[in-house]
């Protein structure tokens, strides 16, 4: 849809809606992402991510085990961290395309509002016109 065929409040209603859902997303994203850092960041919660391995076999065992399992969840993290990123990265497009969709809508109610105030100046003069003939 075009905006040139008018811009209604429902169309503004969706804007305003998409934008709060946007905003709700990227800080649930963001959120996510930060609990990954977190979670890398610890080794302790690191290796405790691998705890079937912990439970099955000899104390050597479990040493290679877990060194092997931190390694594969690291990765793992960092690859989920990295679809964060780009989760958020896109969610922040969407939100500046939302936003100059509404200064072009602010654009569009400014140029209506100077019509309407021009026609209002303009309907005035000629009622003082047409006073001014009525008084001669």
């Amino acid at each position: 849809r075009t905006l040139k065929g008018g811009i209604t409040n429902k169309a503004l209603n969706r804007i305003l809606g998409l934008k709060r859902a946007l905003e709700g997303s990227y800080e649930a994203i963001s959120g996510a992402y930060e609990a990954l850092e977190e979670a890398q960041a610890s080794d302790d919660v690191m290796e405790r991510m691998y705890l079937t391995d912990m439970r099955e076999g000899t104390r050597a065992k479990h040493d290679m085990v877990s060194r092997f399992g931190v390694m594969q969840i690291e990765l793992l993290l960092d690859a989920y961290a990295i679809d964060f990123v780009s989760m958020a990265k896109q969610l922040s497009l969407m939100s500046k395309e939302i936003e100059a969709t509404e200064g072009f809508l602010r654009f569009k109610l400014d140029k209506a509002r100077n019509r309407l105030i021009f026609l209002d100046v303009m309907f005035g003069m000629v009622a003082m016109w047409l006073a001014a003939n009525a008084l001669f």
